[in-house]
């Protein structure tokens, strides 16, 4: 985790760049490809939402690695085993001389599918994924649609 006197980053230097997005679908996992400059990697929030086809939220799940939600940080070995039942973050190697940060959302399609709708009166509409810097400014939105 980088860490930035508060101030010195403003939402202007939050950027997220969306290399590859799949759409999900009963067998396949959404991925969501993600990158940043390192110089300002301050991605720290990610929030998956799942939303039935009339707009209602139906599950979300969140990654914050200042809170530590949505993994389990316990042990390094448990940081490098991921839970593949639920969103997880997959680093993508950079080599020494990167200038850019870059990882994929993996969004497993078991998650999606488990997702009940109320009464089972809706279907899956879309997923929305929110990503947000240290100190919660917005950095990017992604909607992956079934």
């Amino acid at each position: 985790m980088m860490v930035y006197p508060p101030g010195t980053v403003g939402t202007t230097d939050l950027t997220m760049t969306v290399l590859q997005e799949m759409t999900l679908g009963d067998c396949l996992d959404g991925i969501v490809h993600l990158e940043t400059m390192d110089n300002a990697a301050n991605l720290n929030r990610y929030e998956v939402e799942v939303f039935s086809d009339g707009g209602t939220s139906l599950e979300t799940h969140i990654l914050d690695f200042n809170l530590r939600i949505g993994y389990d940080a316990t042990s390094t070995a448990n940081l490098d085993t991921f839970d593949q039942t639920k969103p997880f973050l997959s680093p993508i190697p950079f080599g020494y001389k990167a200038s850019n940060w870059s990882a994929e959302l993996i969004i497993p399609h078991a998650w999606v599918n488990q997702v009940d709708c109320p009464n089972n009166t809706c279907t899956i509409g879309h997923i929305e994924v929110s990503t947000y810097g240290v100190w919660g400014q917005p950095a990017g939105q992604v909607i992956l649609y079934r």
